[in-house]
């Protein structure tokens, strides 16, 4: 079976609002709650264990992420506060005040130590977290903050909002770079491929949409599926590195490339339908045949942890039955072909 539970835990006292896996290790989880706590989970063989309980916010936790090390978790509250947490120390390192409404969404930068903030109150900040300061404000969304993430090279940041609007920004120049048109829904996460200038975006219209960020163009746009993307990560081990995408929704997870055609190759029902919190891949670079991808569900203040075989799913096995309802040799839709 190419997905299987790896546990089942009460992660808060009440309801868990956030969820994200480490990067580097794929071993370790951060979850915030209603609690106004960040709790530290630790996935073993066939357990998930609490390995830390961090306090210092005084309202709920609405969004978290780990430093690229999984030194530092940094995490947003309802009334706008941010914390850094030392994970060595076990408490509050710094705290960063400016938001005026719920942080909703943060990122944290792949090469200094510089964090993106996006709220309720439309604004996008990004902190430099030496010197504890706000470095830039970026005004323009009309709508709440959904999403913030920099890009992989660090240069820009983009964010989404719940009017579905995106915006990339130039962090030198510190000015709006481009803004894409309405993507049809809120805007639920964004993802940048690792080796070329796409970045993909999926939405509340159920579908999922990839733009070239040199050109600054729709290019393709996935058919509207039966449940709404909550999660993306691409593939990063080679020889596959940012060639397939992994979605994520309520009901599936799907196997997509976007190269020359826009592809579903397989599919992955989840099951109990519960929401697909966040998903990242998971995997030694030299052992391909390892490949897993860490999948966790939220359910009020329980979490659930899943693995995917990604090995025992098209195109990674060739001779897998396919369980894809798009069709899992048909291509569904030449890129650009639905720009109309």
């Amino acid at each position: 079976m190419a997905l299987a539970r790896h546990s089942h835990f009460l992660a808060h006292s009440s309801n868990v609002n956030c969820l994200r896996f480490g990067r580097k290790s794929g071993q370790v989880a951060a979850t915030g709650g209603d609690d106004n706590l960040v709790n530290l989970w630790r996935m073993r063989e066939k357990e998930t264990k609490n390995i830390m309980s961090l306090s210092g916010h005084q309202s709920a936790v609405e969004s978290i992420v780990f430093d690229p090390a999984e030194h530092k978790v940094v995490a947003g509250s309802q009334a706008g506060s941010i914390k850094v947490f030392d994970l060595e120390a076990g408490k509050v390192n710094r705290t960063l005040k400016g938001h005026m409404a719920s942080t909703t969404t943060v990122d944290y930068h792949l090469y200094g130590d510089y964090v993106a903030s996006g709220s309720r109150d439309t604004i996008v900040k990004v902190w430099d977290l030496r010197t504890k300061s706000c470095m830039q404000t970026f005004k323009g969304h009309s709508s709440e903050l959904t999403a913030v993430s920099f890009t992989p090279d660090g240069r820009w940041l983009t964010s989404g909002d719940q009017d579905g609007v995106i915006k990339i920004w130039d962090l030198t120049a510190g000015r709006l770079l481009h803004e894409f048109p309405d993507h049809g829904g809120a805007i639920t996460s964004l993802e940048f491929n690792p080796e070329e200038f796409i970045l993909v975006s999926s939405a509340a219209d159920r579908t999922v949409r990839f733009w070239d960020v040199q050109e600054f163009a729709l290019i393709g746009v996935t058919p509207v599926d039966n449940a709404t993307t909550t999660s993306m990560s691409h593939t990063v081990t080679e020889p596959y590195s940012g060639k397939y995408l992994f979605c994520c929704s309520q009901e599936a997870i799907r196997v997509w490339s976007y190269e020359t055609a826009i592809e579903c190759h397989d599919s992955v029902m989840m099951p109990h339908q519960k929401e697909l919190g966040h998903v990242e891949i998971h995997a030694d670079t030299t052992m391909t045949q390892d490949m897993k991808l860490m999948g966790g569900c939220i359910q009020d203040a329980f979490v659930s942890v899943w693995v995917l075989d990604v090995m025992q799913m098209r195109p990674f096995n060739r001779t897998s039955s396919s369980n894809n309802d798009h069709g899992a040799t048909e291509n569904i839709a030449r890129v650009g072909q639905l720009l109309q």
